[in-house]
């Protein structure tokens, strides 16, 4: 080997290997922050979902709290219907039946034996024969629990609907 071979360096295997170090360095450097952004996408990602997980929560909150209102309203309500029902002296569980009603129907009725009474066919007298009672009676008999206010409403309704006063 002589003075001047072992001094010739090779120099394109130098720079080649140079080159492809930086392309290595820069190679990672772009691959950590890819990383860093998907780290950061992922972070954005799960804090919305946990803020629309809040939004949920308080949107069912909300709801939660107006239907709790409506139950207590409607729970009210139900109480003073029971109430009525109460309070209604004629109310009894067993008035459904046929006979119950035929026979309340004919309480204080008395058969009137002389036949010549002019008060039979004339139901507005009194002392007539005829068991009377206005509609709003029968329909308040009908719907025990129901007030005068429920029928009224049910007449304007009605009234609404097929015409009327």
């Amino acid at each position: 080997m002589g003075i001047y071979e072992r001094d010739n360096i090779d120099y394109g295997s130098m720079i080649d290997r140079a080159i492809k170090n930086r392309m290595g360095q820069v190679q990672r450097e772009s691959d950590r922050i890819i990383k860093r952004g998907d780290i950061r996408a992922q972070e954005a990602k799960d804090l919305a979902s946990t803020f629309a997980r809040g939004m949920d929560y308080a949107q069912y909150a909300s709801e939660q709290s107006e239907l709790e209102n409506k139950l207590k309203d409607l729970e009210e309500r139900r109480d003073y219907i029971r109430s009525q029902y109460d309070y209604n002296a004629d109310y009894k569980p067993y008035t459904s039946t046929d006979a119950y009603k035929a026979s309340e129907q004919m309480k204080g009725y008395t058969p009137d034996v002389n036949l010549s009474n002019t008060n039979v066919g004339d139901k507005y007298k009194i002392g007539s024969t005829y068991i009377t009672d206005s509609a709003k009676d029968q329909w308040l008999q009908a719907h025990p629990g129901m007030t005068e206010e429920d029928y009224n409403q049910f007449i304007a309704y009605q009234n609404a609907l097929y015409g009327g006063r």
